[in-house]
């Protein structure tokens, strides 16, 4: 797939494919977005023609079937934007995202770290808020340099190559063996932000005080645009 060249300054993507549950996650998140940032530039890549909002600056269709980990990296250099912050749909916004864009100014990728929770567990087992070495590829910016549009292809070539028919294997995976054992977080001069404020998963919110979730930009649990409980308050 070609670099398309970047004609906007800065904006959010996320991408959607597959069930009506992911289109609507999407729609709700532009708008938990808009909410809290005003005139940002929004865009969605979806394999859904029917997924229609003004809430949306760009709705980018693609018609390629593939597992949706494949189509995340491969559509995230498609990004219409210098600066690009990429969001699951499962997010919801509760203030502004300004400062992970100021980021940028100092690094070419910014990220923040996965929590640390024993998932072979039934129930997982919460262990604390960062895991040591590992990102979580839920939220992140980028910008428009060589070094992190090498980083999206090689990300991209490690995913294709992955069985991700086993539920072990994600996109996740594939970009953490990027940063931390092929010594990409030295050449992107690799910044991370607080997952507690802009990354917050569902393990962690489950164990914050009421004074952290007060701090919560960015919430990160899946099934937000449907929940009517606490999680779901700005």
């Amino acid at each position: 797939m070609e670099r398309l060249k970047k004609t906007l300054p800065k904006g959010v993507i996320y991408i959607c494919c597959g069930e009506r549950l992911f289109q609507d996650e999407a729609i709700y998140l532009a708008k938990t977005l808009r909410h809290h940032n005003g005139a940002i530039d929004i865009s969605v890549f979806t394999d859904d023609p029917s997924l229609q909002d003004d809430v949306f600056n760009q709705i980018l269709l693609f018609d390629t079937e593939d597992h949706p980990y494949r189509q995340k990296v491969s559509y995230l250099r498609r990004s219409p934007y210098r600066k690009t912050l990429f969001l699951d749909t499962d997010t919801r916004i509760t203030g502004s995202v300004e400062p992970l864009f100021k980021m940028l100014e100092k690094t070419h990728f910014a990220i923040a770290k996965a929590p640390h929770v024993k998932h072979r567990k039934n129930p997982p087992v919460f262990l604390d808020f960062k895991h040591p070495t590992d990102y979580n590829s839920g939220v992140f910016l980028f910008d428009e340099s060589e070094v992190a549009q090498s980083l999206i292809r090689d990300w991209f070539s490690l995913v294709s190559k992955e069985d991700l028919s086993n539920t072990r294997k994600s996109d996740q995976e594939s970009l953490n063996r990027l940063l931390i054992r092929e010594g990409y977080d030295k050449e992107l001069c690799l910044l991370e932000f607080d997952n507690e404020i802009y990354n917050v998963r569902p393990w962690m919110y489950d164990n914050m005080s009421q004074e952290q979730k007060e701090k919560i930009v960015i919430l990160h649990i899946h099934g937000l645009h449907a929940d009517n409980g606490d999680r779901t308050q700005p």
